[in-house]
Order: structure tokens, then C-alpha cells, then sequence
């Protein structure tokens, strides 16, 4: 890792810039690797996730907001497929194709529901068997395994892609023309108090006994 290292983000056990390629002290055998705004996350060959650099908002995933020049493992995530560091958040995929998201969440971009940060991972609602997960600057998108694309965080300017625009959007949304449209939920059972769907994929947003007209997500 070479350039600017506010936080330590060139992982050389002290902070300070480089213009060449440096060694990511104890990181040997790396199976992945996304660098943020000012820190990076990588996923090692044990499939734990390792963060470092700046860590104001939690963004390292480490229950504290200690910057480190050094590779720290995130807390509760095993069995790693995929890691994407963000502006000031990281999420990662894990073995069972849960999203688990970390750091600041002032719009919403960590996918609980809510915008308190958390510097420690949480689970992304209303999704499951995901592959990819990309964090951007203050919303994020994860990518199914049938396809589907859902987004959620800042969307002022419609980042989110569920065809409209709003401040923020705290949980999972299916992207517009994304989601294969399947079969819509049956039963009331299959919807939760907010009226999304669990178990199958949503069709225009019809949830059993519930309408939504914001694309609901179907687990």
C-alpha cells in the first residue's frame, strides 16, 4: 500500500505517507482487499476479516474507535466471501451470505434500520444469500446470488435505484429492473409489521395482505 496515510491506512506500524508500494505488516496469503476513504479491510486466507487506518466512526469493526497503523481483526464475522471498505463504513458477506456492516451510519448505510453508528458488525436486514457487497461514501449495494441488486443509505440523488428519491433509506431495497420477479407473498405470515415480504421475491412491491409501493424485499 503506497499514498497518503491520515489514520494509518499504509500499514508500516506508524502513520506517516509513501510513494512506494509498502508491505501490509502480518497479512500474508490475502484473498481480498478494498480500500476506503481513509482506512482499507482485507479478507485473509482464514477468511477473517483484517481493517486498519482511520477509525473515528468504527469503521475497522474493532468495538472501539482506535485508529492502527497495523491489520486488526473485525469482530463476529467467519467464513468471509467478500469485504468492501467505504467512506467511513466496511461491510463484509459472510459464509452463510449475510451482510454485516460497521462504522458510520448517519444515513442509514449499515442497513439496520436506523442511522446510530456502530463500531462493531451488524447484520443488514431483509437480505440473505448475497455474493458481492460494495460500500460507497454513505450508501451501500450487495448483489444476490440470483442477481438481484438492492441498495440502501444516502439516496437524495436516487443512489439507491428504487426509482425515487429521499433523504435516506435505513434497510434494503430491491433496485429497479434487478430483482427476477418470481412469485409475490401469499400469507400474512410471510410479512413483517412494515410491510415486507420474507421468503419469496416481491412483484411491484405486493406483499400478502400488505401493498408497498417502495419495493419491498423478499428474503
Amino acid at each position: 500500500a503506497w499514498q497518503t496515510a491520515t489514520g494509518g491506512q499504509i500499514p508500516g506500524g506508524q502513520i506517516s505517507a509513501s510513494g512506494l508500494p509498502t508491505a501490509v505488516q502480518g497479512l500474508v496469503g490475502a484473498k481480498a482487499i478494498s480500500v476506503g476513504k481513509e482506512h482499507a479491510c482485507a479478507i485473509r486466507k482464514d477468511e477473517r476479516v483484517v481493517c486498519w487506518g482511520y477509525n473515528g466512526q468504527g469503521q475497522l469493526g474493532t468495538a472501539n474507535q482506535e485508529d492502527t497503523p497495523k491489520p486488526v481483526v473485525v469482530v463476529g464475522v467467519f467464513g468471509a466471501i467478500a469485504v468492501s471498505a467505504g467512506g467511513q463504513h466496511s461491510c463484509a458477506i459472510d459464509g452463510e451470505g449475510l451482510v454485516w456492516c460497521w462504522g458510520a451510519n448517519g444515513d442509514g448505510q449499515l442497513g439496520r434500520g436506523d442511522t446510530t453508528p456502530s463500531t462493531w458488525p451488524i447484520k443488514a436486514k431483509y437480505i440473505s444469500g448475497m455474493k458481492r457487497v460494495a460500500a460507497g461514501n454513505r450508501h451501500t449495494c450487495a448483489l444476490r446470488n440470483t442477481g438481484s441488486v438492492y441498495c440502501w443509505g444516502h439516496n437524495s440523488s436516487g443512489a439507491a435505484g428504487t426509482g425515487a428519491t429521499s433523504v435516506s433509506e435505513p434497510t434494503a431495497k430491491a433496485v429497479v429492473g434487478s430483482a427476477p420477479m418470481l412469485f409475490g407473498c401469499f400469507s400474512a405470515d410471510q410479512c413483517g409489521a412494515d410491510g415486507v415480504c420474507f421468503k419469496r421475491t416481491c412483484v411491484a412491491g405486493f406483499c400478502g395482505t400488505t401493498t408497498s409501493a417502495d419495493n419491498s424485499v423478499c428474503d
